[in-house]
């Protein structure tokens, strides 16, 4: 492979390191519940939660801006908003204005999460095309891995230091400069065809992705959930501190992304992940040692993404 491609390759799959790392500052809640004393715990935890809506608001969009909107624009905009808006409440401890970044936030990740996933698709093909697909899903992985050990450690110096760990994005935005060429336009004649044929197995399927999306919603929205309080938990019941929340999200995380891939087999009955899954959240519940925790967490955490390398394959399955 040659060393230009290579670096292309670099800048392409980098674009998806800090695509899930939203809820890598969430070990930073119990001091900020302290800090913002004036809120309700619910209005400080949407702080994070925020950032979902508006990145899903900004995919649904994509579309309709690149159309308008040259690509490269498109994700250097998106990564000056991520790391200006993730940076903001470094510098501002204000509720409405760190509310406001995270706004902005969820649109510049939504700038980039539509992005990073479709130039693959349109720069490689074949294997390579393939590969590269499943690296970017462990470039997620690793990313909200990293970031949130490193922002549990930063906690020692304060609430608002864990913020920094989004100052990655710049590393991010210099490597897709340097080494991501513009991509010249290519007709989209030839793959009309194809795309209706997609078009009508999708329309067959609906019942089925549907279902996959709702079971696929609960199991996420449960793991957000965890990992907004998972560090408050730590504390309020003195098995631990908000550093080794933190410290059980990052490891859990990649713990259960290890895990998943082994155990992504279509095969699996969905009643024995939901029991699972049980089981992980009543071990969590667990007040005695901060390992009972962390083994629950891993639990669901396996759950989650075994349910989600399950609709990866469907979907594979479906094209």
């Amino acid at each position: 492979m040659k060393r230009k491609n290579l670096l292309e390759i670099i800048g392409v799959l980098s674009l998806s390191f800090m695509l899930t790392c939203s809820m890598a500052v969430s070990g930073g809640i119990p001091a900020m519940i302290e800090e913002f004393a004036s809120y309700s715990r619910s209005s400080v935890e949407l702080l994070l939660s925020v950032t979902s809506f508006t990145m899903m608001l900004m995919i649904a969009l994509s579309p309709i801006l690149s159309k308008y909107i040259p690509e490269r624009i498109i994700i250097i905009a998106g990564l000056i908003i991520y790391t200006v808006s993730g940076l903001t409440p470094v510098f501002i401890q204000s509720y409405p204005v760190i509310f406001l970044s995270r706004v902005i936030f969820g649109l510049g990740t939504g700038l980039i999460n539509a992005k990073a996933i479709t130039l693959i698709g349109e720069r490689f093909t074949g294997d390579l095309q393939q590969k590269l697909q499943g690296i970017r899903c462990s470039m997620e992985t690793l990313g909200q891995t990293i970031l949130t050990l490193i922002a549990g450690r930063l906690l020692i110096f304060g609430w608002k230091y864990t913020f920094l760990v989004y100052g990655t994005a710049l590393i991010i935005l210099i490597l897709y400069i340097l080494f991501v060429p513009e991509r010249t336009n290519i007709p989209l004649s030839s793959n009309v065809s194809a795309a209706s044929e997609k078009a009508s197995l999708a329309l067959s399927e609906i019942p089925f992705i549907i279902g996959y999306a709702l079971i696929g919603f609960l199991m996420v929205s449960t793991n957000v959930s965890l990992s907004l309080r998972i560090s408050s938990y730590m504390i309020e019941t003195g098995i631990g501190t908000a550093a080794d929340g933190a410290t059980i999200m990052g490891i859990s995380t990649f713990a259960g992304f290890i895990a998943g891939d082994i155990l992504w087999q279509r095969g699996l009955l969905l009643g024995c992940l939901a029991f699972a899954a049980a089981v992980g959240l009543a071990v969590v519940y667990d007040r005695k040692i901060a390992k009972t925790n962390e083994t629950g967490y891993t639990i669901t955490r396996i759950i989650e993404r075994s349910f989600l390398n399950s609709m990866k394959k469907g979907d594979n399955d479906i094209d």
